[in-house]
C-alpha cells in the first residue's frame, strides 16, 4: 500500500470504511480505509462508493427489494490492513472503528493491533471506538486530520478522538420503516407506515434500531432535528441521503429559518448506512457542545 505520509505527523491515521466519505476524498486527506466486504444480488463486492451513479443504483436496487448482506472481517484482515501500512514504513498508527455495537470491527481490529505490536515491536497502533457511523463517522475522521496536521502524537490523538467522539450525535429517519433492509435491525416492530409517521431512530447500546420519536411528516421531522441540534450547542449539520435528496433540503431550509449562521453539509449515504437503513433515507449528525446534555423535547 502506498501511504502519503502527512508533513510533520506522528502518525498515520486509517478508519474503517463505515464513513460515507469517499475513497477519492480519503486518498486526498491522506487517510488509508479498511473495506467492507458485501454479498449483493449473489455477487461479493466492496465498499467503494465512488460516484454519483454508484450511489443511484445501489439504492434503486434496494428498493426494489434486492437484499445487501454485509459479510463479517476476520482478525486476519485487520492484521494484513496494518501490515501493509507498517511495512510501507510507518510507525505509528490510529485507527478510528466504526460503532462498536453494530459490528466486531472494534474488537478485532483491537486485538489484530495487538498482534501487530508484537510482529513489528517499535510500532504503536491505537484502536478508537468512534461510537459512530455514517457521516458520524465523517465528522470524526475530520477531527483526526486536524489533530494529525497539528502534530499531535499518537497516544494523545488517540485519547482526544475518543473523547470527542462522544460529543458526535447521530439520528437517522428511514424512508420505508418496513423495508426488510432495516427491519431486522429494529429493537421492536415499527408502525405507523399507513399514518405518514416518520421515525426519528438512533442506535442503542445493544446495536439494535430505537425509534425514538415519531412525527407526522418531513416538516415537523426538518423542525425536530434542527431545534435539536441547536439546542445542544451544534453549529454545523452533516447529513447525507440515499436517493431522493428533497427531504435534506427542506431540512436545509428548514434550519436556516432558525439559525441562518448554521453551516450544512450535504452528501450521500455509503454501503454501510445503506445496508443499515435500506438504501433511502437520511443521517443527520452533529457535534454536541461538551456540556449539553440530550433533551428530548422538540
Amino acid at each position: 500500500m502506498k501511504i502519503n505520509f502527512a508533513k510533520g505527523a506522528d502518525f498515520v491515521l486509517t478508519v474503517n470504511r463505515a464513513c460515507d466519505v469517499s475513497e477519492s476524498q480519503l486518498a486526498a486527506y491522506g487517510v488509508p480505509s479498511f473495506s467492507h466486504r458485501y454479498e449483493f444480488d449473489g455477487e461479493t463486492y466492496f465498499d467503494s462508493l465512488e460516484y454519483e451513479s454508484d450511489h443511484d443504483c445501489l439504492s434503486e436496487a434496494m428498493l426494489k427489494g434486492k437484499k445487501l448482506d454485509l459479510l463479517p472481517s476476520t482478525q486476519l484482515d485487520y492484521e494484513l490492513f496494518f501490515e501493509s501500512i507498517l511495512d510501507a514504513g510507518a510507525r505509528k498508527i490510529v485507527h478510528i472503528s466504526s460503532n462498536s455495537v453494530l459490528t466486531d470491527d472494534f474488537a478485532l481490529a483491537t486485538k489484530a493491533a495487538r498482534m501487530e505490536m508484537i510482529k513489528y515491536p517499535k510500532s504503536e497502533v491505537y484502536v478508537v471506538d468512534s461510537r459512530a457511523f455514517s457521516n458520524g463517522l465523517d465528522i470524526i475522521i475530520r477531527e483526526g486530520v486536524r489533530l494529525r496536521d497539528e502534530g499531535v502524537c499518537a497516544a494523545d490523538a488517540s485519547v482526544r478522538l475518543t473523547v470527542y467522539s462522544r460529543r458526535v450525535v447521530t439520528y437517522f429517519v428511514p424512508a420505508d420503516s418496513s423495508n426488510i433492509q432495516i427491519s431486522q435491525h429494529y429493537s421492536t416492530p415499527p408502525t405507523g407506515k399507513l399514518l405518514d409517521l416518520r421515525q426519528m431512530c438512533v442506535i442503542n447500546t445493544r446495536g439494535d434500531v430505537t425509534i425514538q420519536k415519531k412525527f407526522r411528516g418531513n416538516a415537523m421531522v426538518c423542525s425536530a432535528l434542527s431545534h435539536r441540534m441547536l439546542k445542544r450547542g451544534g453549529r454545523e449539520a452533516f447529513v447525507s441521503y440515499g436517493l431522493d435528496p428533497a427531504l435534506p433540503i427542506q431540512l436545509k431550509r428548514r434550519l436556516y429559518e432558525i439559525d441562518p449562521e448554521a453551516a450544512f453539509t450535504l452528501g450521500r449515504t455509503g454501503a454501510f448506512a445503506d445496508w443499515l437503513m435500506g438504501g433511502e433515507g437520511i443521517v443527520f449528525s452533529f457535534v454536541a457542545s461538551p456540556d449539553s446534555v440530550e433533551d428530548d423535547e422538540d
